[in-house]
């Protein structure tokens, strides 16, 4: 660990600054960031490679290829080693972006070390997360679809019952995605675990709903537009296109971990008065 310039302060910030202040922090950290970034890919880089080397061309080979037993049970290995990675890269990220408000920057050997020792605590609160998430995912599901085929015989109210069930499953799904946004640093930085860091982070949220969502979407958008250009420019090389789609990724996906640590410093800001020597204390 060395000592950095304290530039960065613990405060309120509108979306642009909270975007600003994310791009700045990506790129004096980039190479740890980006490797926790890439970290987090890997799997997903492995299986697309994977797919693109043992491709052969002709009509119907591609579907083929999806519902072979080999494909899926690389995909049951990718889903595996996500849900592995995603705990460390999240722990690690969120110590990395906090001590650099404190005027400190961590080596990738140090922000590993840091990831490891918080991984249990906020595995097992993703692990929480994941079950309520797919319990309230079925629970939609059955509303949704249950809801369209009573709705598809009423008429005009029947549309407006559909469209009304439609954006409820989107607004509870928006909320989860939030949950799974900030939890990290409520773990990592509040010492909170499982079901009282779930609902931490709903706390948190509480009345910043439109604000994070604006700030998650917007890192996504920024992130998806230039890997779908880099897909398509070089969808001629499959290899070269992977490669440069792993980069974008492992950037992007740094760029949203650091999103989401500024986020959260910025509603604590707001709504507790936070400031650099509360963070100093928490760390």
């Amino acid at each position: 660990m060395s000592a950095a310039r304290e530039d960065y302060e613990v405060q309120a910030l509108g979306l642009l600054e909270i975007l600003g202040v994310s791009f700045r922090i990506l790129f004096e950290r980039f190479a740890v960031l980006a490797g926790l970034g890439l970290v987090a890919n890997l799997p997903a880089i492995a299986m697309f490679t994977a797919f693109v080397a043992d491709s052969r061309p002709g009509p119907g080979d591609a579907a083929a290829q999806i519902l072979a037993p080999d494909f899926l049970n690389a995909v049951a290995g990718y889903a595996v080693a996500t849900c592995l990675a995603i705990p460390f890269v999240g722990a690690a990220v969120a110590v990395v972006v906090s001590r650099l408000y404190l005027g400190h920057t961590l080596s990738f050997g140090d922000a590993a070390r840091e990831g490891l020792s918080h991984y249990a605590g906020l595995a097992l609160s993703y692990g929480v997360l994941a079950v309520v998430s797919v319990a309230v995912a079925g629970i939609l599901a059955v509303l949704v679809f249950g809801g369209t085929a009573i709705a598809q015989g009423l008429g005009g109210m029947g549309e407006l019952l559909g469209f009304a069930l439609a954006a409820g499953a989107i607004a509870v799904g928006l909320n989860l995605a939030l949950v799974w946004f900030l939890l990290p640093q409520v773990v990592v930085l509040e010492g909170e675990s499982v079901f009282h860091a779930v609902a931490r982070v709903w706390t948190l949220l509480d009345g910043m709903r439109w604000k994070a969502a604006s700030a998650l979407l917007s890192g996504y958008l920024i992130v998806a537009i230039p890997s779908m250009v880099l897909q398509f420019s070089m969808a001629a090389v499959p290899l070269l296109g992977i490669a440069a789609w792993s980069a974008v990724q492992a950037i992007g996906h740094a760029f949203i971990a650091t999103i989401s640590v500024v986020l959260y410093l910025d509603i604590r800001a707001r709504k507790e008065a936070f400031d650099r020597s509360g963070l100093a204390g928490a760390i």
